[in-house]
């Protein structure tokens, strides 16, 4: 039997990430891309 992973990412984090997105939330990979999309937002 495999020992269950108890690491915060894997019990609260990616779950919610997925949630989010099922409710048509856009996941941004890199900081640099979420800064551009602010500074954008702010013109």
């Amino acid at each position: 039997m495999e020992t269950p992973s108890f690491k915060e990412d894997h019990i609260s984090q990616i779950p919610a990430l997925q949630l989010l997105q099922k409710l048509g939330y856009t996941y941004l990979t890199q900081a640099e891309e979420a800064l551009k999309l602010r500074s954008e937002k702010n013109d």
